[in-house]
């Protein structure tokens, strides 16, 4: 890939995180971000308004400081990629200035290990090219619908948090039962990412697979019963309910 140049507004985590990560990548990045955050690799400049002259801006900033951001950045004609959840490319539009080719995408902080599952729609082919190329260095891009995007944030994007969770709940589970807790760690995350792997590397679905493990009246079996029993399903359905429609609540 042709180096470009990049730049970031906003240098919290995921700014932070796709600054380093492309600039490893060989790419001249350049940064701001109101707090003077630095960033191993990235140029930290004192002014949004000196990243317009870049091949492609990313915003990430919170939802409610898009439209400050954009107005700081000023005028411009490169491709601008939004990673706020929730904001539309119609209110970007309405909030840039100049001729920016606009995109929104949602990564995911697995970016960090170079893993991130990134969504993403653009308003032409060049962003959505641009889009594809930079994040498929940072895991695997996959190009959606904008309609589509506030179920990807509440799955992908939202989602390490929940496999986090589950983690730290069959830790705690195997504590209480007597094994040391670093133990416990290890075994829950070699598990989940063994399993991990062997769905990827297999032509079984997930429901094949479960039912592999799940012999009849043994101890998957039990466990599952109880999953069905609470219904679990139904739990995980609501929790991501409760995340598209946050996403969508956003951009008002």
């Amino acid at each position: 890939m042709i180096q470009m140049k990049i730049g970031v507004i906003g240098l919290g985590r995921m700014g932070s995180a796709i600054a380093g990560q492309l600039s490893k990548k060989g790419h001249e990045v350049k940064g701001y971000d109101v707090a003077e955050k630095s960033v191993k690799g990235v140029d930290v400049v004192d002014e949004a308004g000196k990243l317009a002259g870049c091949d492609c801006v990313f915003l990430c900033v919170k939802p409610k400081q898009v439209k400050k951001a954009c107005s700081s950045l000023g005028e411009g004609s490169a491709v601008l990629v939004s990673i706020a959840a929730g904001i539309t490319l119609e209110s970007l539009e309405k909030s840039v200035k100049g001729s920016w080719k606009l995109a929104r995408a949602m990564p995911n902080i697995c970016l960090l290990a170079g893993e991130s599952a990134t969504a993403y729609c653009a308003s032409d082919a060049e962003a959505a090219r641009v889009c594809n190329d930079l994040f498929s260095l940072l895991g695997k891009a996959f190009a959606v619908e904008e309609s589509e995007l506030d179920a990807v944030t509440a799955l992908s994007g939202s989602g390490p948090a929940y496999f986090y969770y589950v983690l730290e709940g069959l830790c705690d589970a195997g504590v209480k039962k007597g094994l040391n807790k670093e133990l416990a760690f290890e075994l829950a995350l070699q598990t989940m990412s063994g399993s991990a792997r062997l769905l990827e590397e297999s032509s079984l679905t997930p429901q094949e697979l479960r039912a592999r493990v799940t012999s009849p009246g043994g101890t998957t079996e039990a466990a599952v019963n109880v999953f069905g029993d609470r219904e679990l399903k139904s739990i995980l359905r609501d929790a991501f309910d409760a995340a598209v429609k946050r996403a969508g609540e956003l951009n008002s």
